[in-house]
């Protein structure tokens, strides 16, 4: 598996502990992170480690000492609680910040929890009832309800896009679809390339089902991220290749068509398999941007997997979306009969009646202007209070914005001020395996607008 930087600290400081180096107490994490010249959360993360072992302890205010356990009673079984760590302790106190009411969570992205659905999936919901999806069959629809896959494939049609429905396969969210992409294209424990900063989503099945990731920074000009591209696969010589090409996470950066087709054409020349996640249908600017899977069509040779769900559109309480597959049907299918269940078909029917009624459109109609309008007023807030010298993307769709600190400024601490004062981001660092970024933060403005929300944004432009 893949070696962290802040295993490589922890070792070091565990070593150094054992030999005696530190008598009582361990230098703070800002100082140890100067000291070997490497990320704060690198550091942190190493200290968290050793904590869960038992090895150091932290005291409010003071800083880390070593753990006496000379007089300790012993165990048969050891004292040390073990844990298979890969580098999300942070990850893990952001989501935490979600389940609490009392912090904001600008560190969230439900773009769908900005629109009240509840009336029109009710409505659904016991439509999807009269066609009793409880009553037993011996059909077993691993690819997903056929009616669904062609109300799919009447809707992309409508923006575009011609998939047949035997290209399309359901699944039980987005989280399923990737992991049935690294099944279907042999990653898991094997090597896969990403972009870089990526989606935290992305990261948090790589990180436990690849042996290793080679990270692939964005740059301003695609032709130079291609070049680093090949480059990566002329050393690792990786086969598959993860991006998120219409409205990134967290960058919000969309990729122009000739930048989509150079990337397909770079696959098929190196033959790689590409998994797209798709967040197109989030824009709020003049017309969809193109996905992969549209612009594939046109090559015959290209091997590639579009992840969508209804998660972002529709409610967070969804657990449903589907693929696409280019030349990757057989292997799809194979790995969903062989790793994951069949769907749920009332959700499905669900799914189904209100695509064809046309209150699925409807509803992504109001979901995109009501992103616009949450996005201007965040732009008045930011614009008013924001000091000069931070600097963020504009978007044209999407749910965040991604801001950047300057060179003597750490979001990681930013985050830490933020969260006393009940408001959470999403530090850089999550966005990378191996601790960059960390001038870096992504906010969203895909919450249900209100006061409080107005206020959080200048609590946190004040706080900067």
């Amino acid at each position: 598996m893949a070696i962290f930087k802040y295993q490589v600290i922890k070792t070091e400081l565990e070593q150094a502990i054992d030999v005696g180096v530190y008598d009582e107490r361990v230098p703070s994490i800002r100082n140890y992170a100067g000291e070997k010249q490497v990320s704060i959360s690198t550091v942190q993360k190493a200290f968290y480690a050793l904590e869960l072992e038992g090895k150091i302890y932290s005291c409010p205010q003071k800083g880390y000492f070593i753990r006496n356990t000379d007089d300790d009673e012993k165990s048969p079984y050891g004292v040390a609680i073990e844990q298979t760590y890969t580098g999300d302790v942070l990850e893990h106190q952001v989501l935490h910040s979600l389940n609490d009411s009392a912090i904001i969570p600008l560190s969230s992205t439900a773009p769908s929890s900005i629109v009240n659905n509840e009336y029109i999936l009710n409505k659904h919901h016991k439509k999807a009832l009269d066609k009793r999806p409880y009553m037993f069959d011996f059909v077993d629809e691993v690819q997903g309800c056929l009616g669904l896959r062609r109300a799919l494939s009447q809707h992309l049609y409508k923006q575009g896009h011609i998939c047949e429905p035997a290209h399309i396969h359901i699944t039980s969210g987005r989280r399923e679809g990737l992991l049935v992409a690294l099944i279907a294209t042999k990653s898991v424990a094997s090597s896969v390339a990403i972009e870089s900063p990526s989606s935290f989503y992305f990261q948090a099945l790589v990180k436990h089902f690849c042996k290793e990731v080679i990270e692939v920074p964005m740059q301003n000009d695609y032709l130079l991220e291609l070049k680093l591209l090949d480059q990566a696969w002329h050393k690792h010589k990786f086969k598959t290749y993860l991006v998120n090409p219409n409205f990134n996470d967290p960058t919000g950066r969309v990729l122009s068509v000739q930048d989509k087709m150079n990337l397909i054409k770079w696959a098929v020349s190196r033959d790689v398999t590409l998994i797209e996640y798709d967040r197109g249908e989030l824009y709020f600017g003049t017309e969809k941007p193109a996905s992969l899977a549209s612009l594939a069509n046109s090559v015959s040779a290209i091997k590639l997997i579009s992840i969508q769900d209804f998660f972002d559109t529709i409610s967070s309480r969804i657990n449903l979306g589907f693929m696409i597959g280019i030349n990757m049907n057989e292997a799809i299918h194979h790995a969903k009969h062989t790793a994951t269940e069949d769907p749920n078909l009332h959700t499905q029917n669900l799914m189904h009646s209100l695509i064809l009624s046309g209150d699925y459109q409807q509803s992504l109609d109001k979901l995109r202007k009501q992103l616009y309008k949450n996005y201007l007023e965040s732009q008045k807030i930011l614009i008013a209070h924001l000091p000069s010298k931070i600097t963020y993307s504009a978007q044209t769709g999407g749910p965040c914005i991604w801001m950047k600190l300057d060179d003597n400024n750490s979001s990681i601490e930013l985050w830490q001020t933020l969260v006393d004062k009940g408001i959470a981001i999403a530090p850089g660092t999550v966005f990378s395996f191996n601790d960059k970024f960390e001038q870096y933060f992504r906010i969203t403005f895909a919450l249900p607008w209100n006061a409080r929300l107005a206020a959080g944004l200048k609590t946190l432009c004040h706080a900067i």
